[in-house]
């Protein structure tokens, strides 16, 4: 199993700013009972499913055409936490003040 671990890339912050941003996002993920790889999996497979055209409407489901989705009501539930913590990470390593453009949370694997 591949080991993962979350850090950002964070233009311009010192090394505690860049932990105390991975650390609130670590809190957020905790919070809701989850882990950042298991986030990062379930936006894939919404992601994956929404490109097949599997997440469709009820009211415009067919079963002769739409392919099943894949991805659980738990994965629905928590794909956007990702989004969650990201801007923790920001409020964190940044304050409430501008950050770069590039600066976001990134899920790495380890060597």
């Amino acid at each position: 199993m591949t080991k993962r671990f979350l850090t950002m890339d964070a233009p311009g912050a010192s090394a505690d700013a860049i932990q105390a941003g991975v650390t609130a996002a670590h809190v957020i993920f905790a919070s809701h009972g989850t882990t950042a790889s298991e986030v990062a999996l379930a936006m894939w497979k919404r992601e994956t499913d929404d490109v097949r055209g599997a997440l469709v409407p009820e009211e415009q489901y067919d079963a002769s055409s739409t392919p099943l989705a894949t991805t659980t009501a738990r994965e629905m539930k928590i794909a956007d936490l990702w989004f969650v913590a990201e801007a923790a990470a920001m409020t964190a390593c940044y304050g409430t003040g501008a950050k770069p453009e590039t600066a976001q949370l990134i899920l790495r694997e380890a060597d």
